[in-house]
Formats: structure tokens, C-alpha cells, sequence
């Protein structure tokens, strides 16, 4: 398994291939609402940042009417990992030792988050009906502060892990990114208990490394209409003139 796409619109498209960005969304914007669950907090799964993937070759058609507004979208395939790598250190992280990772080198010289560098940057979901697998625990220690920042500690790399078998039918893989913000201090500065706007941002835009552009495969969406066709061709001939486009073989009326 080389591949693996993604299903969205065409606008959503046009801003991948203009500005070589892979867009991560909290959890808490996933169809899926209980992923942002745990059984410490109803919202701790809010801090991880994921891009929804599937390894299904063959098209499907609950994504193309989930994903890509009325099977008019596109379908994205790209060669695993297709992100720029970077070179970052963090201070908190093996003394401050310099690693490769997928995470965007801007992110690591903020100071007002916290990365989690051993999340899985890429996964593939598992399907279970275990409620325990679903909604884990993954803080071990936890101190809410007077001034209301937290002290906490735990592992944390089983969020986003875990679906219920419902779901099985994405063969789901996914990119993700654990990011908890903190005051200039260094102290956890979180909102566990409600959906606050305590986020530094519930999206982020991660650059896509430009050796992934030669082989990138675009499926147009069974009920694409023939002007955006049009304004397909458009796009790839001025942004990403290699890509492959391809039409569905599904005949939908």
C-alpha cells in the first residue's frame, strides 16, 4: 500500500494544490463525535490535529456522498507521508536533542504550545466495540493550579487510535498532530471541563514537500458536472501540470 486518498470538494482542492498545504482539523470538527472523548475529559481530545485518509483503492461511494458534496468532489491520491520533513528541537523532549519529524518547523519555535512528539504522526484507525479502547485514559496525574493552569502528565499516543466498528468501512489512516497550548511561563493553560476557545487555532495548514507533486492522482467525482471538469484541468495545468486525472467509474444519475 503506496497510495492512500482523500475525499473533498474542488475548492478544497484548488487551496491544496495553490498553496501546497494538507489542512489538520481538531477532532472536535470530526463527523465522529465522540472522538474528542477520554474518560478524563470530555474534550481532551480536542488538542489533536488530524487529516482523515483511507487506503481503499477501490471508490467508494459513502465518501463520495459524506465528503465531497453530492459525489461532485474529487478524490486526492498521494504517496504516503507526503509532507515536508523538518528538523526541529524541542527543549522538553530529549534534552533538547535535534530530531526529524513531520511536525511544521514554525510550530516548534512558538512558545505559547506544547507539542507531544510521540504521537504517531501516521496511523492506521482501529475498529473495535470496546468502550475502553474508544474512550481511554490517557492522563496519569492531573492538578488544576488557582490560577487555573494544570500540572498533568500521562501518554497520550492512543488518541485518535480507536473508532467504533460502525466505522469500519473508511479503512481510515490518518495524520496527526497533539498540540496543548501553555501560558509564556511553560504551564498548561487548558479548558477540560467545556468546549472553550482555548485552541491557538482549530485548524492548521501543513506544507505538502514538492517531490510528492509528480505522482499526485486526481478522481473526479461520479456526478462532477462538465464545467467543473473545466475548471479542474484548469487548476492542475497552472499548479500541478504532472498530476494524473482521472474519471470514476461509477455512473450515477
Amino acid at each position: 500500500m503506496d497510495y492512500l486518498y482523500h475525499y473533498t470538494n474542488l475548492s478544497s482542492l484548488a487551496l491544496i494544490l495553490k498553496n501546497r498545504t494538507i489542512r489538520f482539523n481538531s477532532l472536535i470538527n470530526m463527523d465522529d463525535a465522540e472522538e474528542v472523548k477520554t474518560r478524563n475529559s470530555e474534550f481532551l481530545g480536542k488538542y489533536c490535529f488530524i487529516s482523515s485518509w483511507t487506503e481503499l483503492e477501490v471508490e467508494s461511494i459513502p465518501f463520495w456522498t459524506m465528503y465531497t458534496g453530492k459525489m461532485s468532489g474529487i478524490r486526492i491520491g498521494m504517496r504516503k507521508n507526503p509532507f515536508e520533513k523538518n528538523r526541529i528541537r524541542l527543549p522538553y523532549y530529549e534534552n533538547g536533542k535535534e530530531f526529524d519529524t513531520f511536525y511544521p518547523k514554525e510550530l516548534s519555535l512558538r512558545d505559547d504550545i506544547y507539542l507531544y512528539p510521540t504521537l504517531p504522526f501516521l496511523r492506521k484507525v482501529e475498529y473495535t466495540g470496546n468502550d475502553d479502547l474508544i474512550y481511554p485514559s490517557p492522563i496519569s496525574y492531573f492538578k488544576k493550579n488557582t490560577d487555573g493552569t494544570y500540572d498533568m502528565e500521562g501518554n497520550f499516543n492512543d488518541i485518535n487510535k480507536y473508532k467504533r466498528d460502525c466505522w469500519d468501512f473508511q479503512e481510515e489512516w490518518r495524520y496527526g498532530m497533539l498540540i496543548f497550548p501553555h501560558t509564556s511561563d511553560g504551564k498548561l493553560k487548558l479548558q477540560l471541563e467545556a468546549n472553550a476557545k482555548d485552541l491557538p487555532f482549530y485548524f492548521y495548514d501543513v506544507r505538502i514537500a514538492e517531490s510528492a507533486f509528480r505522482d499526485i492522482e486526481i478522481l473526479m467525482g461520479p456526478k462532477m458536472n462538465q464545467g467543473d471538469k473545466e475548471i479542474l484541468k484548469l487548476l492542475v495545468e497552472k499548479y500541478c501540470p504532472g498530476a494524473i486525472i482521472k474519471e470514476s467509474v461509477l455512473k450515477m444519475n
